[in-house]
């Protein structure tokens, strides 16, 4: 594993973080609001694992990007879920997501291994019920109810990532 910080995989990354700036920013700004944040969210989410496939691929791997990738898949879906925090979100697992993720980070980092197979479902439900939440703003609120229920699922997958950390 390389330690260069300036590598394609990092940029991907960092490229990923900036549409989540983007996205919170429109988000919150009114006549430009829930389609264009969808759209700079989407764009964040998507190339998830690309970074990590270009640097194995490649062998660019670095410790810098193994912090990166979750870091900003964090700062993508929270601040997602702060567009919709007052009103939309069931907070007992929105709690219970933040309060694994932060655990399991630690313990990520802690205990040296690599991602686990539930925490990769974790991040993909938790895209697609943000994606839902967006939805349910522009489409309809039914995708609310939804996206709460993929939520809970996602929750469900934390759960046990963070089992699964505790156990290696």
């Amino acid at each position: 594993m390389k330690g260069g910080v300036v590598t394609w995989p990092n940029a991907i990354t960092i490229t990923r973080g900036f549409c989540g700036i983007a996205g919170i920013y429109i988000a919150l700004h009114p006549g430009l609001f829930f389609w264009g944040a969808l759209i700079f969210f989407s764009l964040g989410m998507c190339p998830d694992a690309l970074d990590g496939w270009v640097a194995r691929r490649f062998k660019q791997g670095s410790r810098i990007g193994e912090f990166l990738d979750p870091f900003v898949d964090k700062i993508l879906f929270y601040s997602g879920m702060f567009v919709h925090f007052m009103h939309d979100v069931w907070m007992p697992a929105l709690i219970i997501l933040l309060i694994c993720d932060v655990l399991s980070t630690i313990l990520h980092f802690t205990k040296s291994g690599g991602a686990v197979r539930a925490g990769k479902y974790k991040f993909i439900l938790q895209c697609v019920a943000l994606v839902l939440f967006f939805l349910g703003h522009i489409v309809g609120e039914g995708f609310l109810i939804f996206a709460n229920m993929i939520l809970l699922i996602a929750t469900i997958c934390a759960v046990q990532s963070l089992v699964q950390r505790l156990k290696a």
